[in-house]
């Protein structure tokens, strides 16, 4: 029962992170977005950039998982490592394909990306969960956020010189994108990439600290336990990320060691209440919608990303595209601005939960 209850909290955290993730990204007008819903513009934070780096969190989460559920099975390491490095390379193709869509066009064509990142850091973190003890993976965590933050702040930027954090270009995750990939990132002429290569260092850090939040829930401790546990390490990061926020900034863009030991104890302090909410039926119903999101989670965000992009792309009866024609019709109802937006984006989340049902229904689990 324990290990039920577990699962169910894991699966609802990563189909409401999901859920998030899908709503953020749909807005029904860009330029009508309520603050809390955008990306911060640079050093800061806003709600939003919690919801990758806690899918990140997760995925560690569910790599501990499988590796407890895997390895005593594997005949080899062979048998044990194929289908993660078939896994990855699906999760880099599929992200490219989506980068690619609708206009396939190879100049622009952006090679970083949310599926590129999740492919990375779920192979580099099995890799190293399965090699290594706990308390080497807690040292080899610490030495990732440490040393990016030597790279960052320390290290001159070519053509620069000292590097400051307050510029998007003058540091030298964004001077080693420009080289290796310019024409290829987040907006073509940019010299930056939110998943870019550097940046891959302290998402891989959050990853495994989400592995070893997984191995702690796999213990024999009691179920109450565990979540004391979970809330008690979430204070202690939340405290030192902040504390080291002061010093080094708080950047979603740029990943900085300090967000990522923050996000990390929000994110395993939700974790402790998901796990709360699942102890008893009169709240673990709540989690059941997202639970059936995170059964096909790679499946729906794909699928939202690729309809968003058609129904900007499609025409509508006139010269507007599909989504303006809807978007339209939906402000003939409601006047134009915030809650109208954000009525789109909570309704197309809604579709994308009626897909999910429906394969839950028929007992569809599409496994990239």
């Amino acid at each position: 029962m324990p290990s039920l209850r577990r699962n169910l909290a894991v699966d609802a955290m990563r189909g409401l992170t999901l859920a998030l993730m899908v709503m953020v990204n749909n807005p029904g007008d860009y330029a009508q977005v309520y603050a809390q819903l955008r990306h911060s513009d640079w050093n800061g934070f806003t709600a939003t950039d919690f919801v990758f780096p806690f899918f990140l969190l997760i995925v560690g989460v569910s790599v501990a998982f499988s590796l407890e559920h895997r390895v005593p099975r594997a005949k080899n390491n062979r048998e044990l490592l194929l289908p993660v490095f078939s896994r990855t390379l699906k999760l880099i193709s599929l992200g490219l394909l989506d980068n690619a869509f609708p206009y396939f066009n190879l100049r622009t064509w952006r090679i970083p990306g949310v599926l590129q990142r999740i492919g990375v850091v779920y192979c580099l973190s099995t890799l190293l969960a399965w090699r290594l003890r706990p308390r080497t993976l807690v040292w080899l965590t610490v030495g990732l956020l440490l040393g990016y933050w030597g790279v960052l702040v320390l290290i001159p930027v070519p053509g620069v010189g000292q590097p400051d954090l307050a510029s998007m270009t003058a540091n030298l995750a964004a001077w080693l994108d420009q080289k290796l990939m310019a024409g290829h990132l987040f907006i073509p002429g940019e010299e930056w990439d939110p998943e870019g290569l550097l940046s891959t260092i302290p998402a891989l850090a959050l990853t495994l600290i989400g592995v070893l939040t997984g191995q702690r829930l796999l213990g024999p401790d009691s179920y109450w336990r565990k979540i004391r546990a979970l809330w008690g390490w979430a204070g202690l990061l939340l405290a030192a990320g902040y504390v080291w926020g002061l010093y080094f900034p708080f950047n979603r863009w740029l990943w900085t060691s300090s967000f990522m030991l923050f996000v990390a104890g929000a994110g395993l302090f939700s974790l402790g209440l998901c796990m709360l909410a699942a102890e008893s039926r009169w709240t673990a119903w709540a989690l059941y919608p997202f639970q059936v999101l995170g059964a096909n989670a790679i499946t729906v965000y794909l699928a939202s990303d690729v309809m968003a992009k058609a129904l900007y792309v499609l025409p509508g009866p006139g010269p507007a595209s599909l989504h303006q024609m809807v978007y339209a019709r939906l402000t003939d109802w409601l006047s134009v601005g915030p809650w109208t937006s954000l009525a789109w984006a909570v309704g197309y989340t809604f579709i994308m939960l009626g897909l999910a049902w429906g394969l839950h229904a028929r007992r569809i689990y599409i496994k990239v």
